[in-house]
C-alpha cells in the first residue's frame, strides 16, 4: 500500500498530513464500491420487475442497462486505485478525487431519471415503490459515500432533485408537501453526512499525528508505549461517539422516512399530523446538530462571552419554566433556590450562564426517577464591586460510579456509553458546560454515590451592576430627586415616539409628560418617518419590533431625510445583546435603551443626546414637589417565595409611581388576554412574523408590569419562532399557565378601569 512515509515525504506538516487523511478518506469510499454496487443492481432489478408491467418496455430496458453500465466504470476506477495502492506507487489525490466523483455523479443521475422517464402517474402502488426505491437508495449511499468529500451530495442531490420535481410538477398539496419533506431529508441527509466526514477526518488526523508521534518518541519504550495507549484510548472514544451519534442521528431519521411512507398512503386528515411529527423529527436532528456546532466552536476558539448587565431572578425564572415543566411531567419536585443575601443585577453573559444551568438541570431530571432537583445560588464573597456566586444542581437519581465520575466531562463520553443504556443524548453537553464554565472563570465539579443522586457545582465571578437591587426607597427617592433637577433642561423638547404595545405606550407617555416633554405618539416605523417630514423633532424614541415597517428600517429611512441627518434617534427594545445594539447603530441610531424601561436610563439618555444637539429648554413655572414615599428596605427573598407579580421591581422601574402600575395592569388585562391564543393561530396560519411580534410583546409587557415567569415564558417562546425550533406542548403549555396565573393576580387585586 501507498505508505504514510511516502505520502508524508511529498510534503512537510501540515499539507502531508492532509493529504494522508485524503488518501484514506479515498481508501474508505472505493473499499465500499463492490458492496455499493450489488445493492444498486439488485435494486435496479427489482424496479424492472416491478414496473415491467406499466412502463414502456424500451425505456425500461435502457434504463437498466445504464445501471449495469454505470457500475463497470465504478468497478474498473476502484480496482485501478487499489492496484496503484498496493503497488505503493505515488498517487495524485486530488485527480482520484475528482474521478471519483464524476462516477458517483454519473450514478446518481442515472437513478434520479428514473424519476422522470420511468415514474409511473396512473398506478399509486407503484409509485410508491419507485419513491421509496430512490430514497433508500439515497439513505444506503450517505456511510459509503460521506467520507470522501462532496461525493454524497452529488448523489443523492442528482436522485431527489429529479424527484421532486416530478412531485411539484403534480401540483397538488399533498405532492408538494412531500417534496417540502424530501427536501429537508436532503438537506439534513448533507449535514449529516458532512458530520460524519469532520469526524472521521478529525479522527484520522488524531490517527497521523499520534503514529507520528509515536514514531519520533525514542528516549524509552515505556513513553512510548504510554503515549500509543493515550491514542488508543483516544480512538476508541471517538469510535464510541461515531456508534452514538449514528444512532442519534438515525433515530429522528427513521421517523422522518417512515412517516413520510405513512403519509403517502394516509387519508388528508392524518397528513397533517405525520407533517408535524416529520417537523418535530427534523428539529431533534437540529438540535443534535446545534450540540455539535456549539463544540466545535468553543474547540476554534470562536465563542467569546458577553459583558452585559442582567437580572439573575430572570435567569432563574427561564430555567424554572423550561425545567419545571419536565419535572412535573414525571412527578418530581423541582425548587430553585437563591440566598437572600445574593444580589440581583450582575454583569455578565447570561445566556451562557442559562445554558449551563440548564444543561445541569436537564440532566437532573432525565436521570432522577423519583424524588427532587434542587437549583441553588448562594454567594461565596460578596464586595462593592465584585461578587462569586456557586451555583448547585442536586437531585435523587441514578448517581455516578468513580469510574463514571472521571469521563464526565471528556468529549465524546457519556456516564454510559453501552448500547444498552436507557437515556440519550450525544455525549457532549457536559463538555460543552465544562468549558463555558472555564470562559467565565470558574471550574465545574460533581460529587455523586451510585444509587444516592449527584450535586453538580460550580462557582464563578461577577461584576456588581450599578442599578443594584439591595437599596433602599429611600435611597431610590434621592436618585429620582436628583434625576427630576436633571429634567429641568429637557422641559419643552419635541419627541416623536414609534410604539406599538399599548402598556409601553402608556408607560412612555407619562413618563415624558410628567418631565413636561412635548410629545407625539405613533405606532410604527412607516408613521413614524411621515411625521418627521411633516415637523421637526429634537429627538427619536424607536421601538424595533413593530408592524408595517420594524424601527431598523425605519431609522435607516430618517437618516435619508436632510433635515434629520443629525437628528438623535435612541432604540428602544427589549433585545439587549451587543449584536442587537450593533444592529441599532448600524441602522443610523445613536444609543440603546432596554426594555423593561427603567425610568433613571431613559431620562439620562435623553439628556446626554438632547445636550449634544444643542436642545435649550423652555421656562416655565416650578411644578409641585412630590410626596414622599416611606422608606423600606428591598431585599432579595428565596425564589420560591417571588410572587406571582414583581410589584417591587416594578415599580422601581416607574419611579415608584403606583397610580401608574395600576394603570398599566388594567391596560395588560384589557390588551393581552387573548395573546397566547393569537400566538397559536398565527403559527397555524404561517405567519410567524405576526407570532414572533406577539410574542415579543407580551414579552415586553409581562416584563414591565412584573410578571417574571410570564415573561420567560414568552422569551421561551419568542426565540422557538426566531430560530425557527419546534414549539413544543410543554412551551405551549407554561406560557398559557403563566398567562392565566398573571391575570388572574391582576383580578384578585380588583382593579377599576
Amino acid at each position: 500500500m501507498i505508505s504514510s512515509e511516502t505520502a508524508a515525504s511529498e510534503r512537510p506538516g501540515a499539507d502531508a498530513t492532509r493529504d494522508l487523511v485524503a488518501l484514506e478518506q479515498l481508501r474508505l469510499a472505493h473499499r465500499n464500491t463492490s458492496v455499493s454496487q450489488a445493492a444498486s443492481l439488485v435494486i435496479a432489478v427489482l424496479i424492472t420487475l416491478v414496473l415491467w408491467p406499466v412502463t414502456e418496455k424500451s425505456h425500461l430496458l435502457c434504463w437498466f442497462a445504464a445501471v449495469v453500465c454505470s457500475i463497470f466504470p465504478r468497478f474498473a476506477l476502484s480496482r485501478r486505485f487499489f492496484k496503484q495502492d498496493r503497488a505503493g506507487a505515488a498517487a495524485d489525490v486530488d485527480r482520484w478525487i475528482r474521478w471519483t466523483r464524476v462516477g458517483v455523479l454519473l450514478s446518481g443521475v442515472i437513478w434520479g431519471s428514473a424519476a422522470l422517464w420511468l415514474y409511473p402517474t396512473e398506478d399509486p402502488h407503484r409509485e410508491l415503490f419507485l419513491c421509496l426505491m430512490l430514497v433508500g437508495v439515497s439513505t444506503g449511499a450517505l456511510p459509503l459515500l460521506a467520507p470522501l468529500p462532496g461525493a454524497f451530495p452529488l448523489y443523492a442531490g442528482a436522485i431527489v432533485l429529479p424527484l421532486v420535481t416530478v412531485f411539484i410538477l403534480k401540483n397538488q398539496f399533498i405532492y408538494l408537501m412531500i417534496a417540502l419533506a424530501a427536501l429537508l431529508e436532503l438537506y439534513t441527509w448533507i449535514v449529516s453526512a458532512n458530520r460524519y466526514r469532520h469526524t472521521i477526518s478529525d479522527s484520522q488526523h488524531l490517527r497521523f499525528q499520534n503514529e507520528a508521534l509515536v514514531a519520533n518518541l525514542t528516549a524509552s519504550n515505556e513513553t512510548a508505549l504510554a503515549a500509543k495507549h493515550e491514542a488508543d484510548a483516544a480512538n476508541l472514544a471517538k469510535s464510541k461517539f461515531l456508534a452514538n451519534m449514528s444512532h442519534e442521528i438515525r433515530t429522528p431519521m427513521n421517523a422522518i422516512l417512515g412517516l413520510t411512507h405513512l403519509g403517502l398512503e394516509a387519508p388528508a386528515e392524518k397528513q397533517r399530523e405525520y407533517l408535524r411529527k416529520i417537523n418535530d423529527s427534523a428539529g431533534l436532528l437540529l438540535n443534535i446538530l446545534n450540540d455539535i456546532l456549539d463544540f466545535s466552536k468553543i474547540e476554534a476558539g470562536k465563542i467569546t462571552l458577553e459583558s452585559v448587565d442582567f437580572d439573575l431572578h430572570r435567569v432563574m425564572d427561564r430555567i424554572s419554566s423550561t425545567i419545571g415543566a419536565q419535572a412535573r411531567a414525571k412527578y418530581l419536585e423541582f425548587v430553585i433556590y437563591i440566598a437572600p443575601q445574593t444580589p440581583r443585577y450582575l454583569q455578565g453573559d447570561p445566556l451562557r450562564l442559562g445554558q449551563v444551568l440548564l444543561n445541569l438541570a436537564s440532566n437532573a431530571v432525565k436521570f432522577t426517577q423519583r424524588g427532587s432537583v434542587t437549583v441553588s445560588v448562594v454567594p461565596e464573597s460578596v464586595t462593592a464591586e465584585k461578587t462569586v456566586l456557586r451555583y448547585s444542581v442536586s437531585d435523587t437519581g441514578i448517581g455516578l460510579t468513580p469510574e463514571q465520575r472521571q469521563r464526565l466531562f471528556q468529549a465524546f463520553s457519556q456516564a454510559d456509553s453501552s448500547t444498552t443504556r436507557k437515556f440519550g443524548g450525544t455525549g457532549l453537553g457536559l463538555a460543552i458546560s465544562k468549558r463555558l464554565v472555564e470562559l467565565m472563570g470558574g471550574d465545574i465539579q460533581v460529587d455523586s454515590e451510585y444509587g444516592q443522586g449527584s450535586i453538580f457545582h460550580f462557582s464563578v465571578p461577577f461584576h456588581r451592576a450599578e442599578d443594584g437591587a439591595e437599596i433602599t426607597l429611600a435611597e431610590a427617592q434621592s436618585r429620582r430627586t436628583i434625576a427630576r433637577s436633571d429634567l429641568e433642561g429637557l422641559r419643552g423638547a419635541r419627541v416623536l415616539v414609534a410604539e406599538d404595545n399599548p402598556i409601553n405606550q402608556h408607560i412612555i407617555l407619562q413618563f415624558l409628560e410628567k418631565a413636561e416633554l412635548a410629545v407625539t405618539l405613533v405606532e410604527n416605523g412607516l408613521m413614524a418617518v411621515e411625521k418627521a417630514r411633516a415637523r421637526s423633532f429634537d429627538v427619536i424614541l424607536m421601538d424595533i419590533q413593530m408592524p408595517v415597517m420594524d424601527g431598523l428600517q425605519a431609522a435607516r429611512a430618517l437618516r435619508q431625510l436632510p433635515q434629520l441627518s443629525q437628528t438623535p434617534i435612541i432604540a428602544l427594545t427589549a433585545n439587549v445583546f451587543q449584536s442587537d445594539i450593533q444592529l441599532c447603530l448600524e441602522a443610523g441610531m445613536n444609543d440603546h435603551v432596554g426594555k423593561p424601561i427603567q425610568v433613571e436610563e431613559l431620562f439620562s439618555k435623553l439628556a446626554q443626546w438632547l445636550a449634544l444637539a444643542g436642545f435649550q429648554a423652555t421656562a416655565t413655572a416650578p411644578r409641585p414637589p412630590e410626596p414622599s414615599e416611606p422608606t423600606a428596605a428591598i431585599a432579595p427573598a428565596s425564589h420560591n417565595a417571588q410572587p406571582i407579580l414583581d410589584t417591587a421591581g416594578a415599580l422601581d422601574r416607574m419611579g415608584h409611581d403606583r397610580v401608574l402600575l395600576n394603570k398599566l395592569l388594567v391596560l395588560f388585562r384589557q390588551t393581552e388576554a387573548q395573546t397566547p391564543q393569537r400566538v397559536q393561530q398565527a403559527l397555524t396560519s404561517g405567519d410567524t412574523a405576526l407570532a414572533r411580534r406577539l410574542a415579543h410583546t407580551l414579552k415586553s409587557s409581562a416584563g414591565t408590569i412584573g410578571a417574571n415567569r410570564l415573561q420567560a415564558a414568552a422569551r421561551a417562546a419568542e426565540q422557538a419562532i426566531t430560530t425557527a425550533t419546534a414549539f413544543s406542548e410543554e412551551l405551549t403549555l407554561e406560557l398559557q399557565a403563566a398567562h392565566q396565573e398573571a391575570l388572574a393576580e391582576i383580578e384578585r387585586l380588583d382593579l377599576k378601569p
